[in-house]
């Protein structure tokens, strides 16, 4: 019997990226013939944004654990608790969600007997998931696969503080030293967190991107309906000095001097984060043109990218190549859309939207930004407005079928090992 114990603090019924990846991963291993019991956060002790209908979406047989009930009473007051969890992270805590490990880190010793797991998948970010993988590899002796969906100790945009540092490095390499697979989601991660390890731990890497569902669009219509302004939609998070719209809005700005983009385009970015940039919107002479929306629930995020004629991408600008193949892009691709991707032009979404002949501009290239949104509003008024010959061959690479079928076969490969 392949009995896995997946361990991930973003699950549903929390509402992000990265849970409602783990959501797919999950129901297609299901499909697979593992048997699956997810240990994970209880949603009262976290600030993250709940959406609990995503519970519904959880494979019928799937067994849910839930821990850390002790941390409820200090997430009674959210701001409060950020404020204290914020502090403790300059003292040394590796991220705010840090204090779920001591709560997870020693299960009821009923479910690992009852259980009969053949192995253990650990699914970051946040961190602290794999930290707690890496406990309960030590503590029961299971094949273990970690899996980083970012980077931790080389992510560009993660300053640790001297208290930090450390610790994080030492747990980072102790994760990597001691899984018996590690998964990146991207070729440059991969490169950029290995090379500073010997090279013999990377024979136990492996790449495997995002993946998406096809099925989620089955009561959706994602055909685009005849509308006199083109639409652009981005369903994602802002945040602060890092990812923004800023170099969007200077884009568009420049491409109202010889149009009338109020007659012409229509711009909703949607996601935690986001309203506070309609200000800067209407600063910029955008604000018929531009509305900037709070999170939806997850299946009124799907209507809202159904609903559009292209679909946005922002990453955050880069020195060198971007590490990032943030999930939206590949969440973006079974809508069979044009995709607009502001990005570096070296790096993994780059790849992704080249083998998919979508446009790319650098997020910081107001001109060139302003050149890709003309090209695609005269595409638009043309009746031309289409995906490219090769994108759905290009696309099947993303399939969560496929994408999935590679972690199914580590984890058979590991179990069978040990």
């Amino acid at each position: 019997m392949k009995n896995l114990l997946v361990v991930s603090y973003l699950f549903p019924p929390l509402l992000s990226p990265e849970s409602l990846l783990l959501l797919g991963r999950v129901r297609e291993l299901a499909r697979l013939g593992w048997k699956i019991t997810a240990l994970t956060i209880d949603p009262r002790a976290t600030l993250e944004l709940l959406d609990h209908r995503l519970e519904e979406s959880l494979p019928p047989h799937l067994r849910v654990v839930r821990t850390g009930q002790a941390l409820v009473p200090l997430y009674a007051l959210p701001l409060p608790a950020k404020i204290f969890f914020k502090s403790l992270t300059l003292l040394g805590l590796p991220e705010m969600q840090f204090p779920w490990y001591l709560y997870a880190r020693r299960p009821p010793r009923r479910l690992l007997d009852e259980g009969g797991f053949t192995a253990i998948y650990s699914h970051a970010s946040h961190h602290v998931s794999n930290v707690v993988g890496l406990a309960l590899k030590r503590f029961t002796g299971l094949p273990w696969v970690a899996n980083f969906s970012d980077p931790w100790l080389d992510n560009p945009y993660l300053k640790f503080t001297p208290f930090q540092r450390p610790l994080v490095r030492a747990l980072e390499k102790a994760i990597i030293r001691e899984a018996d697979a590690v998964i990146f989601v991207t070729s440059q991660t991969a490169d950029a967190v290995m090379r500073k390890y010997p090279k013999e731990w990377r024979q136990r890497v492996h790449v495997i991107p995002h993946g998406f569902e096809a099925g989620i669009l089955k009561d959706l219509d994602p055909a685009p309906h005849p509308r006199p302004r083109l639409r652009l939609v981005y369903t994602g998070s802002f945040y602060r000095g890092r990812r923004t719209p800023e170099g969007l809005f200077r884009g568009l700005q420049l491409l109202q001097r010889g149009r009338n983009l109020a007659g012409e385009l229509e711009v909703r970015l949607l996601g935690p984060h986001v309203p506070p940039y309609q200000a800067q919107a209407r600063s910029l002479g955008l604000d018929g043109v531009v509305a900037c929306l709070g999170p939806v629930p997850f299946e009124e995020s799907l209507k809202e990218a159904a609903a559009a004629d292209v679909l946005l991408v922002i990453d955050a600008a880069s020195d060198g190549p971007s590490l990032f193949l943030p999930s939206k892009l590949v969440d973006y691709i079974p809508f069979r859309k044009p995709i607009l991707g502001l990005t570096p032009l070296a790096g993994a979404s780059a790849d992704v939207l080249r083998q998919l002949r979508c446009p790319i501009a650098p997020p910081d290239d107001p001109q060139a930004i302003a050149r890709a949104v003309g090209t695609l509003l005269d595409l638009h008024h043309a009746g031309r407005l289409e995906v490219s010959p090769a994108y759905d061959a290009a696309a099947g690479r993303y399939d969560i079928r496929q994408t999935t079928k590679v972690l199914d076969g580590i984890l058979d490969k590991i179990s069978h090992k040990s």
